[in-house]
């Protein structure tokens, strides 16, 4: 008989998975959880009504970590997360969304981090991930390409460079996410840029430099289907944290946000709509030099793939540690 006096186990890292018709890549993800070096852990399978093999594919999984609930009704994804945040049990709170595959020792690496720190401010932990479709891989934000992942007081720079952390690449802690509020379910698709800025405000990051998750793109991405309402709710977003704080960051930014939106618009066919956009609100100057810029990152990615130095591309998985760690300007 089980000893009923024992307090119930607590895993330190609660993995939150949100599934909606994820069958495609849903047994990838998954195993890549299984996989994990680290094995104090829990995975929340949160179900927003998948009307696909999803359910079926995650009982495949005989592991009694496994918990699964079905919602009560399909929402947007940020009630999904926040909803199986709130069903999840652990210190802190690792996601692994349903198309993408963790590395085997990404849990374990960002765990050593908090183990290994005495800041009692700490509330992110996450690595880099590397971007890839079925003939084509490179780092998830070509920003850092060059250059270590900020830490600590990392607010200004979601606000410089908007959100450079993927997801599938992070850890919260539990009570810092509920101390801020949670994701706003006022955002639909810019949820993860809101959450992380909230928790910059108060808390603080480390990164684990190195690949630790393969973030998959393909026709049924979130964020490429949904782009230019992504940028008009980044806009919302660095309203709400920075147009006080950091206000002439905050009006580049707005004006980059613009320029995005108006190139996507003329994209998609609203020539003119989008050109005005541009001319109005944007900045003709950062639309006429990305050209420039990605020539010059071209340059630099072809010669540290040259001497063995990139983050990716050189090895049978596609990923490799960081080993460039200059700190230097893209």
């Amino acid at each position: 008989m089980p000893d009923d006096s024992q307090p119930p186990h607590h895993p330190r890292i609660s993995i939150v998975v949100n599934c909606w018709n994820g069958a495609a890549f849903l047994r990838e993800a998954l195993a890549s959880a299984v996989a994990q070096t680290y094995a104090d852990w829990e995975l929340v399978f949160w179900d927003d009504r998948s009307e696909d093999e999803s359910p079926s594919i995650f009982a495949e999984f005989d592991d009694a970590r496994f918990r699964y609930f079905l919602a009560d009704q399909h929402t947007h994804l940020g009630q999904a997360r926040h909803d199986a945040i709130q069903a999840a049990k652990g210190e802190w709170i690792a996601f692994l969304d349903q198309d993408d595959i963790w590395l085997p020792d990404k849990l374990a690496r960002q765990i050593a981090l908090v183990d290994d720190s005495d800041d009692d401010r700490l509330g992110i932990i996450y690595g880099r991930a590397i971007w890839f479709t079925e003939d084509s891989e490179r780092d998830y934000d070509r920003r850092f390409e060059f250059r270590r992942l900020p830490q600590g007081q990392i607010s200004k720079d979601l606000l410089r460079w908007a959100n450079f952390i993927p997801m599938s690449a992070s850890m919260v802690l539990r009570s810092a996410y509920f101390d801020v509020g949670g994701i706003s379910l006022r955002y639909e698709i810019a949820v993860d840029y809101y959450l992380f800025a909230a928790l910059a405000t108060r808390y603080t990051a480390l990164a684990v430099d190195a690949p630790c998750c393969r973030y998959r793109v393909h026709d049924n991405n979130m964020l490429k289907a949904h782009r230019i309402r992504s940028f008009e709710e980044s806009i919302h977003i660095i309203e709400e944290f920075y147009a006080e704080t950091e206000p002439a960051l905050y009006a580049k930014r707005i004006r980059v946000y613009h320029t995005l939106i108006g190139y996507y618009r003329a994209r998609s066919g609203e020539v003119l709509s989008g050109s005005l956009s541009i001319v109005k609100n944007g900045s003709l100057s950062y639309l006429l030099g990305k050209p420039f810029v990605k020539i010059g990152r071209n340059l630099r990615l072809a010669w540290l793939k040259l001497t063995g130095r990139a983050h990716y591309g050189t090895s049978s998985t596609g990923c490799q540690p960081a080993l460039d760690t200059r700190q230097q300007e893209p």
